[in-house]
């Protein structure tokens, strides 16, 4: 894991470095952002609370109840444990509002991949709020992307282990049971403003140690194209499934009356 103090420290180690296969921490990167000031449970009740998300009840549970997100953040301030969404992709359903809220390093990103209309629906980002004790249990992510985590309000802790690794996908695992295993593994505690990257096929968890509000979102770079573009052809029918639930989000699938 490479921890950088700063955005300017990145920058300079990126001049001779190929970062792009390595997990990396840049402290205070998402400060600069937009959405670092509206990405706060406050402004996102002021402005989106009306919105529909569906939550997940209870830790490890998956039962799925829709609220409004503004119903949402009053239990998680009530003190109500062990909440999380995956729903809630304001980035596609606000994307005037939200437009250019938050940059990503181009040494991590293929611009003509990310800003193409199917890039933009299969790679747009989510906004996962969380209560404490939320966990999110380990897996890899879908059709071989490069995961980026920016965390705007709260504290979260992210494991993250190597793909050359067997573990068990849904399982959640504690630091001592990883130990015992003899699996390596990266530990990382995000606060406020801090930037996360981890290449392709790491398996992840998480863990919301204060409640949360996290920016989540997928990259595709040189490290990655070619299993990304593997995968996209091998996973079709997941990928256009995911294509029209985006666009659905976007109102591109909107009928004329």
């Amino acid at each position: 894991m490479q921890l950088f103090k700063n955005e300017q420290a990145f920058l300079e180690y990126c001049r001779v470095n190929d970062l792009t296969g390595t997990c990396f921490l840049i402290h205070g990167y998402c400060f600069q952002w937009p959405l670092f000031t509206q990405g706060n449970f406050y402004s996102i009740e002021e402005n989106f609370g009306s919105d529909k998300i569906f939550i997940e009840e209870g830790i490890n549970k998956s039962g799925r109840v829709e609220v409004t997100v503004s119903d949402y953040i009053k239990r998680i301030q009530s003190g109500v444990k062990g909440m999380g969404n995956w729903s809630w992709q304001p980035h596609l359903s606000h994307a005037k509002s939200l437009n250019n809220s938050f940059t990503v390093p181009e040494a991590i990103t293929l611009n003509n991949i990310e800003k193409s209309l199917v890039g933009e629906l299969v790679l747009a980002p989510w906004i996962l709020m969380s209560a404490t004790e939320t966990v999110t249990n380990m897996h890899q992510d879908m059709l071989s992307v490069n995961g980026i985590v920016g965390q705007l309000q709260g504290v979260k802790e992210f494991t993250l282990v190597a793909p050359q690794y067997a573990l068990e996908e849904g399982k959640f695992y504690s630091t001592y049971e990883l130990e015992t295993l003899g699996i390596p593994f990266e530990c990382v505690v995000l606060h406020p403003g801090d930037f996360l990257y981890f290449p392709a096929h790491w398996w992840h968890q998480a863990k919301t140690i204060e409640c949360s509000v996290s920016f989540i979102h997928s990259t595709v770079n040189l490290y990655n194209m070619t299993a990304f573009l593997d995968d996209a052809i091998s996973q079709m029918p997941a990928l256009i499934q995911r294509v029209q639930s985006a666009a659905k989000k976007t109102g591109l699938f909107r009928l004329q009356n």
